[in-house]
């Protein structure tokens, strides 16, 4: 720092700040400077100076030193945003999303590790996903753009300044669509979808009547840290459940598509699907510790607002292909895409090993109704039959019939949601539960393409290695029809694994490991 950092600190904050800075003011002296004491608010002259740094719970423009003017001035004037390993859950970027792609239609470049634009709500923007290691495919867009701009000048256009013809977002696309990087770390060209963004490598393998990769997390934002079971809670009442749909027609779905897959399912030999009671998730708030929302003082809690529903309701109403319909209709009547589907909450266990390695299965084709063949956490669903409930409910003097559950209940639900993680490991995978520590809570992930359906999902970290896990999976565990075979990924390599071409990764695991992802770099 020198003689500039007055200068600076005289237009900025003005003489009763710069007076504090130690130096030469009017020569040219590059010694250190440093402060003589904190200063005070130039305006209020009470508080003093914060750091040159957006503080919690301030806002983009509360100190005109932050300029955010000329940010949203080049928001504004922007022909495409490039986005360079953000979550894309801070406010910053939501307002160049809103005043540029949104507003004005801009593409989005997205040069991450993972597509995280997905999850809130990318799909409905242009944007092209660069998947890689930073440092590898910022130098291939530095290449390609300096190869853009060369043969721009080759072709006789005309020359501007020193640096050629200023790139267009059309550009940027033709750039983009090239730029990607496959496990190894070398450039490989993924081309075009067909609708002006560039192929998902992630999916390339799929057909095009695959569900697609489509999710996004809760709450909103993320969770500062995983959660115990003790820091979460359970608001059980009626008011979260199902509203029937008015149209008879949309009723008559839940038994004649029950009646329909069942059918299918026989007809081709595979396993029979088994209706049984499930919790619904209406939606989920965080309280205390500054989330709002009212609670119990400073302690953060995740509350979720729950009730019943039964599989064979999810099938017919969030697994039906006119399922965005129904949400539209009750959007329009309750302010709840949700109030007429079934809701029901998955929860998914993402297993670590204590050598590091993070444990997938591969879904069967027979043993599983959705994404067979496709690489997934092990996962199921808590049962509301381990605390005596049944759907629909009967009268019981811990179930009033408009008030919240009795304390006892509520605890109960919350121990059998969180337990039934580590209970899926153990049937899926074979890892005995005293192997197994207690599971802490990621998020939720919504499965959009399924009408939202949300899953808990959960890190589950076991005390025995992998060799020991392909041991217990080899002697056959309770639900082995449900998978084919272990996939096993070293969390170093997770961000390569998650680029590779042709992985067929189901939402729910996808979703896990973005929330995992998040956690591990906080």
């Amino acid at each position: 720092m020198a003689n500039e950092t007055y200068i600076s600190a005289f237009e900025i904050f003005g003489p009763a700040v710069a007076e504090l800075i130690e130096g030469e003011k009017n020569g040219v002296d590059l010694t250190p400077v440093r402060l003589t004491e904190v200063p005070r608010c130039p305006e209020c002259q009470k508080g003093y100076m914060m750091p040159l740094a957006l503080m919690f719970d301030e806002m983009y423009d509360s100190h005109a030193f932050y300029q955010s003017d000329k940010a949203t001035c080049a928001f504004e004037e922007a022909e495409a945003l490039v986005f360079i390993g953000t979550s894309f859950q801070v406010n910053i970027t939501n307002l160049a999303i809103e005043a540029g792609p949104r507003k004005r239609g801009i593409p989005i470049f997205n040069f991450n590790i993972r597509d995280s634009l997905a999850k809130t709500g990318g799909r409905r923007y242009d944007v092209h996903n660069i998947i890689g290691p930073a440092e590898q495919t910022l130098q291939e867009l530095l290449r390609q753009v300096e190869a853009g701009l060369g043969k721009g000048l080759e072709g006789g256009e005309e020359e501007k300044g020193d640096t050629g013809p200023a790139p267009s977002g059309e550009h940027f696309s033709m750039v983009a669509s090239s730029v990607s990087l496959t496990a190894d770390g070398t450039s490989s060209t993924y081309g075009s979808n067909g609708s002006g963004s560039p192929a998902n490598p992630s999916s390339s393998s799929s057909s095009s009547t695959d569900p697609s990769y489509a999710y996004d997390t809760l709450p909103q934002p993320g969770l500062p840290r995983m959660l115990s079971e003790e820091e979460v809670k359970i608001d059980f009442r009626p008011c979260f459940g199902r509203l029937p749909h008015p149209n008879p027609e949309v009723e008559g779905r839940v038994e004649s598509t029950w009646a329909e897959v069942a059918r299918q399912r026989q007809a081709d030999g595979w396993s029979a699907l088994f209706n049984a009671s499930k919790f619904r998730l209406a939606g989920c708030r965080v309280v205390g510790g500054g989330g709002g929302g009212g609670g119990d003082g400073g302690t953060m809690r995740l509350v979720l607002e729950v009730w019943l529903t039964d599989y064979k309701t999810a099938r017919g109403t969030n697994h039906h292909p006119d399922v965005a319909r129904v949400q539209a209709d009750g959007q329009a009547a309750h302010g709840d895409p949700g109030a007429y589907l079934s809701q029901k909450v998955g929860v998914s266990a993402l297993l670590c090993t204590a050598d590091g390695d993070l444990i997938f299965i591969s879904r069967s084709v027979k043993g599983c109704a959705d994404f067979q063949g496709y690489i997934d956490t092990p996962g199921g669903h808590s049962e509301p039959a381990n605390v005596g409930l049944a759907f629909p409910p009967a009268p019981s003097p811990d179930l009033p019939p408009n008030g919240e559950a009795s304390a006892l209940l509520r605890r109960q639900i919350c121990h059998e949601i969180f337990s039934s993680s580590a209970q899926e490991v153990a049937d899926e995978v074979g890892v005995p539960l005293e192997k197994l520590a207690p599971p802490l809570l990621l998020g939720l992930v919504r499965q959009l393409d399924f009408g939202a359906l949300p899953s808990a999902t959960f890190l589950v970290q076991c005390n025995c290695n992998t060799a020991d896990v392909h041991t217990y999976y080899a002697s056959g565990p309770k639900e082995i029809d449900e998978s084919t075979g272990l996939v096993v990924v070293k969390k170093s390599e997770l961000a390569a694994f998650l680029a590779t071409t042709g992985v067929k990764l189901a939402p729910a695991a996808r979703g896990s490991l973005a929330l995992y992802l998040e956690h591990a770099l906080c």
